[in-house]
Order: C-alpha cells, then sequence, then structure tokens
C-alpha cells in the first residue's frame, strides 16, 4: 500500500521523481527529486498528501478486514528533512538508508536468539 502510494507522488506531482525509498516496519526513507527548481509545492504539502493518501487507505482496509486496526497514529506528526547538495551527500544517504535496514535486521535477529 506504501509503495502504491509512493509512486502515486510521481503522478500528482509533476515535477517530483521518487529516486530511491527503504520501507521498513516502522517507518519510511524516501529521497525526492525536485524539478523546476522552487516551483511547485511545498514538501510539506507533499508529505502532507501522502500520509493523508495512506492513512485513508489504511481505515479503508481495516474497515474491509484486511488490515488489523491500530490503535495509535499511523504516522508521526512530523518529518525529517534534508537538502543533499551534492554527489558525495547523496551517496552518505543511501548508505545511511541501506545500513538502517541491516541495522535492524541484525538487531531483530539478535533478539530472536536471545529469545526476546
Amino acid at each position: 500500500m506504501i509503495e502504491k502510494w509512493l509512486s502515486e507522488i510521481e503522478n500528482k506531482y509533476e515535477q517530483i521523481k521518487i529516486c530511491k525509498y527503504v520501507l521498513m516496519h516502522d517507518h519510511i526513507h524516501f529521497i525526492i527529486s525536485k524539478t523546476g527548481g522552487h516551483a511547485g509545492p511545498p514538501l510539506q504539502d507533499i508529505i502532507k498528501w501522502f500520509k493523508t493518501m495512506t492513512t485513508n487507505d489504511y481505515i479503508k482496509n481495516v474497515k474491509a478486514g484486511k488490515y488489523m486496526p491500530f490503535k495509535n497514529k499511523i504516522w508521526q506528526r512530523s518529518f525529517y528533512e534534508h537538502v543533499i547538495r551534492d554527489k558525495n551527500d547523496y551517496i552518505k544517504i543511501l548508505e545511511y538508508m541501506e545500513n538502517n535496514v541491516l541495522k535492524r535486521k541484525i538487531y531483530k535477529s539478535r533478539l530472536q536468539k536471545e529469545g526476546i
């Protein structure tokens, strides 16, 4: 469901491209490329739209019996943004995203081995 709405960002906002994303069980990292300089909607509007669409889709699927209900909010109120300045910065962010997944897998594996 999340991947569906990520691809819809590009359909809704012509000047936006999702360059890379990493979906984890409790959060998501993604890199957005925006063409046309400062033209187009602000990033917070894009993120708000994405959170709204995914939340509505989730609720619809809970009512249809496809997803389990979730008592808390699905998304945190804010989000972290970082402007990628150059190729080195881009590589650093990609490595962080990929290493984050690896760290989670190692941590989860360790917990499973310890019976936690």
